[in-house]
């Protein structure tokens, strides 16, 4: 047995019998009531462990072990401590208050349905550990209120097929079709993308990596199809080189933006993509450099910025951003 698995099996032999309230342990006896579990151990590393379990930072037990020299033994000088109920201390409890306030905004996902209770517990604890009972002291912090995306009641058996390497019957109707069709396929990630929930894997049919909106889905069920596995893509790194989830380009580009200097303050707060890079700063200008798949995402992103940004490269994505800007000018002149 690894050395940092036996100190963890000494550690909680002592926990326990430190646990017996009214009792004073002498080395000798510590000693004895581990070797009961065939584990030799000498008083030196007695020692160090009485001290991991006192100051270690890693364990964070902060177990109050005591020496009582009119008792000749050691003890827990809190009755009711124990490293399998750590009590938590200022820091703990501001991160657990943070922690609760973030997942309670994902409850409405029907995967997160079953943490409910736990949420709630988290809570509840933390209040108790405050000796106060009150709201979470985050409930300052607001996040977007998004509405309750389509499609997300297909969650769960979408994730159910991934972790069972099962396919999927899925019968999706896209927006400009007035039909349905019914494909298989082979789930391997689940992805979402401004509260737009997609699921990516190979259909069956084509043997070709799709991705599927989940609020496009009319009915997704088990299929009795053996489960291809996937040896098509890194999930992990899969939409590296994109913003969003269209690859259809599947071409890598260097683009080059040019926002105004208010604008460029929000841009180097908040980057576009993980492979933005500032080409120019100053006071006229801010001038930056992306690679990625040029999609529908990005167009959007740029045409939002409206006059505050300019397309300097690659030629192509700025005239079809003038081609666009050019149609929605014509659009608002038809109708004056």
């Amino acid at each position: 047995m690894p050395q940092n698995k036996r100190q963890i099996t000494r550690m909680r032999i002592l926990n326990n019998c430190f646990l017996r309230k009214g009792k004073y342990w002498s080395k000798r006896e510590l000693i004895e009531s581990i070797a009961i579990y065939d584990i030799d151990i000498s008083e030196r590393t007695l020692d160090n462990d009485i001290s991991n379990m006192r100051n270690c930072q890693q364990l964070n037990y902060r177990a109050p072990i005591e020496y009582s020299k009119s008792n000749n033994g050691y003890y827990y000088s809190i009755l009711d401590y124990s490293i399998d109920n750590l009590p938590l201390h200022k820091e703990d409890i501001k991160a657990l208050e943070f922690a609760a306030t973030t997942l309670q905004q994902y409850q409405y996902i029907p995967m997160m349905k079953g943490f409910t209770s736990i949420i709630n517990k988290i809570i509840k604890n933390v209040n108790r550990a405050k000796q106060e009972n009150h709201a979470t002291t985050f409930s300052f912090i607001q996040f977007e209120k998004t509405p309750m995306a389509i499609g997300l009641e297909h969650i769960d058996i979408i994730t159910d097929a991934i972790i069972n390497s099962s396919a999927l019957n899925i019968i999706y109707q896209k927006f400009q079709c007035n039909k349905s069709s019914t494909v298989i396929i082979h789930p391997y990630l689940i992805k979402e993308y401004r509260n737009r929930w997609y699921i990516i894997g190979m259909k069956d049919q084509s043997h070709e990596i799709r991705t599927y909106a989940l609020d496009r889905i009319v009915l997704v069920e088990p299929s009795d199809v053996n489960y291809i596995k996937n040896t098509s893509i890194n999930t992990e790194t899969y939409f590296n080189n994109c913003i969003g989830i269209n690859q259809m380009a599947n071409k890598i580009e260097k683009i080059i933006l040019k926002f105004t200097p208010v604008e460029g303050n929000y841009i180097k707060t908040q980057n576009l993509h993980h492979s933005q890079k500032i080409i120019k700063d100053n006071d006229k200008e801010l001038t930056i450099k992306l690679e990625l798949i040029i999609n529908f995402e990005l167009m959007s992103i740029i045409l939002g910025y409206g006059s505050s940004v300019k397309v300097i490269q690659p030629q192509h994505l700025a005239d079809k951003v003038i081609e666009i800007s050019k149609n929605t000018i014509e659009r608002y002149n038809s109708i004056k």
